[in-house]
């Protein structure tokens, strides 16, 4: 997904590896960059790396886009903070959030994740909701409504895992709606 996204930009990715092994590096291209940030939470106990990290990258002066991969227990305000803050505000632009919900597990996320589940939806701009062929329209409609009483915001759905396609979000100019 991120491959046909970005076609033809230099990307690098900062992700917040929670594991012992790192999968979702094996799974990319090879041209696109892989920042790992594995000692802790990028949110709150590593807000120092990730800034490091997001400074490190931007020197390089050699990315199109940098996407900030968090994992699905960062506190997103706190992420948010961190991307607003004096040591990045002023050599970095925040482009859209993009909160993925798989509809399947929503109700369990809820309940385990609490807050921190909760707060994506809060602060992101766009919900991606996917596998939306594994899951029935009236769980589908009871997910929809749960996010919309979280955060009004706009909801892509009813699209298949392979056929989504983030082209249109991530390269629309934020300027355009100021």
């Amino acid at each position: 997904m991120l491959a046909s996204t970005y076609k033809g930009l230099k990307v690098a990715i900062v992700e917040n590896e929670f594991g012992d092994v790192n999968i979702d590096s094996a799974l990319l291209p090879k041209d696109i960059s892989i920042k790992e940030l594995s000692s802790g939470c990028a949110c709150c106990t590593m807000r120092v790396d990730l800034i490091l990290g997001l400074e490190e990258l931007i020197s390089m002066n050699r990315f199109d886009r940098i996407v900030i991969e968090p994992t699905g227990v960062a506190k997103l305000s706190d992420m948010l903070s961190v991307l607003n803050s004096d040591n990045l505000n002023h050599i970095a632009q925040k482009g859209f959030v993009i909160t993925v919900v798989n509809p399947v597990f929503h109700s369990k996320y809820s309940g385990v994740l609490g807050d921190y589940y909760k707060n994506q939806i809060e602060h992101t701009d766009i919900v991606y909701i996917t596998r939306i062929d594994k899951t029935s329209n009236e769980v589908l409609s009871n997910v929809v409504a749960d996010i919309k009483l979280i955060n009004n915001v706009d909801i892509v759905k009813h699209l298949p895992p392979n056929l989504l396609n983030l082209n249109e979000t991530v390269n629309h100019d934020i300027s355009d709606e100021n």
